[in-house]
């Protein structure tokens, strides 16, 4: 719904002096100062009301982190302070509950961890397996919404060049590679006209993209799965084989202490598919700003922060050291 901009005077933490066509991004803010958040409701009426409550999840505005665990995502916070135009900003929204499903994955794997220490016969490896999956789905759902939020930006910034640029396809497989191979940097330039760094882009986070989509379209397509193996400590995928036996992740820390059949953590590897996949939306903020006007931040001063139950993403980095066996609720029942 449209709104007057009068209906945003009690957003003060939003500046609406150079809005350039950005929507207004209706969320929460939290304000350390007085230890309160701010939560508005849209009541239809060209109207928003402030109302009481806090935030359970999801994002929010803030001049410091309502919980010193809240996780932070640069290339979210970027988008939303710089180029939250409305084609953008529902994609972002789509990115925020694909990371906290992801969030929510990491969490299950560590209560069916610890639910099998406890009583190996409540927890089976299908339910193992079930979370990779889901997990190699989401991750590759995440590149997509990457793509087009950087898809859209080009639309957005380019439609008044001559010669446009060509349309970008919506799949990124279609955008970065031809007949399985990683298209390069050149290659992309020729095919759709964009600015070089973009395609430099592409070009860079193609090799893991494709990696994922190999093994999710055996997962969706071919009915392959992943192999499960219960250990006294937990749970182990083989190391040796695919898809994980080419990750440099495996170490002392991440294999199964005294084996030498080459088993890892199965958590170590969903860290793995979930780390690199966000850190992939990261390496897009230097090739945007370097090819398009940057605005100034919607919300200045303010950062944004991702409120997830449990703070699961906070945690991730440990998964290949001190929790790739440890189970980080073992403390909490304590």
């Amino acid at each position: 719904m449209d709104y007057p901009e009068s209906a945003f005077k009690e957003l003060t933490h939003i500046d609406l002096s150079d809005m350039g066509g950005r929507s207004v991004p209706l969320l929460s803010y939290w304000d350390n100062s007085n230890s309160e958040w701010s939560i508005w409701l849209e009541v239809g009426t060209g109207e928003l009301i402030k109302i009481p409550g806090f935030l359970d999840e999801g994002l929010y505005f803030g001049n410091s982190k309502n919980n010193v665990e809240d996780y932070h995502q640069d290339f979210i916070e970027f988008i939303y302070q710089r180029f939250c135009y409305p084609k953008v900003i529902g994609l972002l929204r789509m990115a925020e509950i694909d990371i906290l499903n992801l969030a929510c994955t990491i969490d299950k794997l560590d209560i069916l961890q610890f639910t099998y220490l406890q009583d190996k016969s409540l927890v089976n490896t299908r339910m193992i397996v079930a979370e990779i999956e889901y997990g190699f789905h989401t991750v590759r759902s995440l590149f997509d919404i990457l793509h087009n939020i950087v898809r859209a930006i080009v639309a957005l910034h380019t439609e008044d060049l001559t010669p446009r640029p060509n349309p970008m396809k919506d799949s990124l497989s279609k955008t970065c590679m031809k007949d399985g191979e990683i298209l390069t940097p050149e290659a992309i330039q020729a095919r759709y006209r964009i600015p070089l760094p973009l395609c430099e882009f592409y070009s860079n986070i193609a090799p893991l993209f494709r990696w994922i989509q190999i093994y999710r379209d055996h997962i969706a397509h071919h009915g392959k799965s992943f192999d499960i193996l219960s250990t006294d400590i937990g749970f182990a995928i083989d190391t040796k084989t695919e898809p994980f036996n080419s990750l440099d992740i495996w170490d002392e820390s991440t294999l199964l202490p005294n084996n030498t059949n080459g088993l890892g953590s199965v958590r170590t590897a969903v860290g793995y598919l979930i780390r690199e996949t966000l850190d992939c939306f990261d390496k897009a903020i230097e090739p945007i700003k370097s090819s398009f006007p940057v605005l100034p931040e919607i919300a200045p001063g303010s950062k944004l922060f991702l409120k997830v139950q449990n703070n699961s993403l906070s945690v991730l980095d440990r998964y290949f050291g001190d929790l790739a066996w440890k189970n980080r609720l073992s403390s909490k029942s304590a």
